[in-house]
């Protein structure tokens, strides 16, 4: 699958936010230890849990969100952000 790139990386907030209206995002956790396992949390525009998953070190992931859903992780700064799109070319 190809992904078009659609804003900067950056670091994904422990406070909730809907990063940048972004509906589909790459998440990349630099920590270099496989034991550095960060919650992220997924959440409506309202506050109300949607659903979280653990991210170990090295991981990717790509979580698909509404506009308005907020995302956020546990603590630190090791987990970046990417908003992307599936690029059909």
């Amino acid at each position: 699958m190809i992904y078009k790139l659609k804003g900067a990386s950056a670091n994904i907030p422990t406070t909730a936010a809907n990063f940048g209206s972004a509906t589909l995002i790459r998440l990349v956790n630099i920590a270099d230890a496989h034991s550095t396992v960060q919650t992220i949390t997924l959440t409506t525009s309202a506050d109300a849990a949607i659903g979280s998953v653990l991210m170990r070190g090295g991981e990717t992931l790509y979580i698909a969100k509404d506009a308005t859903d907020k995302i956020a992780v546990n603590s630190g700064t090791n987990v970046k952000g990417t908003s992307v799109a599936i690029w059909a070319g």
